[in-house]
Formats: C-alpha cells, sequence, structure tokens
C-alpha cells in the first residue's frame, strides 16, 4: 500500500514539474506569466511585444517569442510579464528556455482550439 501511495506521489510530481537543461519547469500551462521576483530590479525594458492573431477554425494556433529578437543581451533578465488579453478564451503561455537570471528567453503562446492570441509582453533588466 505504502509503495503504491509513493508511486502515485511520484507521478503525480513528475505530471507538475519536469526538468529542462537542468531547471524546473511547470508542465501545466496558464494563461500568464508573471516571473517578477523583485520589481525594484525590472528597470530596464528589453523586450516589448503585442501580439494579436485571429483563431483558425478547428486549429490551435502557436507562437514562439525571442528576447532579444535580435542581437545581443549582457544583462540577466529580471522581470517577464505575459499577459493575456482575452480572458479565459486565450491561449497558454510558457517559458522554453531561458528567463529570470538568464540573458535571453524563449516564450511560447499556444491557442486554445479554434481560438486566437492577444498578448501583451514585457522583459525587463536590471
Amino acid at each position: 500500500m505504502v509503495q503504491k501511495l509513493v508511486f502515485i506521489v511520484a507521478l503525480v510530481a513528475f505530471c507538475i514539474v519536469s526538468i529542462v537543461n537542468g531547471k524546473a519547469v511547470n508542465v501545466l500551462k496558464e494563461h500568464n506569466v508573471v516571473q517578477c521576483p523583485n520589481a525594484t530590479q525590472a528597470v530596464n525594458l528589453l523586450c516589448t511585444k503585442d501580439l494579436s492573431e485571429s483563431g483558425k477554425i478547428f486549429q490551435h494556433i502557436k507562437e514562439y517569442i525571442d528576447c532579444p529578437a535580435t542581437g545581443v543581451n549582457t544583462k540577466p533578465i529580471t522581470c517577464i510579464q505575459v499577459i493575456n488579453q482575452m480572458g479565459d478564451d486565450g491561449g497558454d503561455a510558457s517559458i522554453v528556455t531561458g528567463g529570470v537570471g538568464y540573458t535571453s528567453v524563449e516564450i511560447e503562446l499556444i491557442s486554445q482550439t479554434s481560438k486566437g492570441l492577444d498578448y501583451h509582453i514585457d522583459v525587463y533588466t536590471e
């Protein structure tokens, strides 16, 4: 009985958190991503983007946003805000690579079936 319970707990934990490139990543999708551990360090706006795309019937829309989009950033990212503008009809956002503490970030946006995407994204450095 104890072994079954341990297995179930381990399975649930694996489903919630996965390890990618040595970093724990939440595999449960969220409409918004707000990672801003210390807002006072969000001094310089590295990237800002408004992305709006109409839905396609019976399809998902998938977009990847890189920040910085071009060039090289040498300062660590201190704050990431990926805000869904569509409420519960909006898509899901997640950090694919990089993020807070890194010098770049790749963000994945996936719409719900037949729905569009409408996001505002801000990424800050110190």
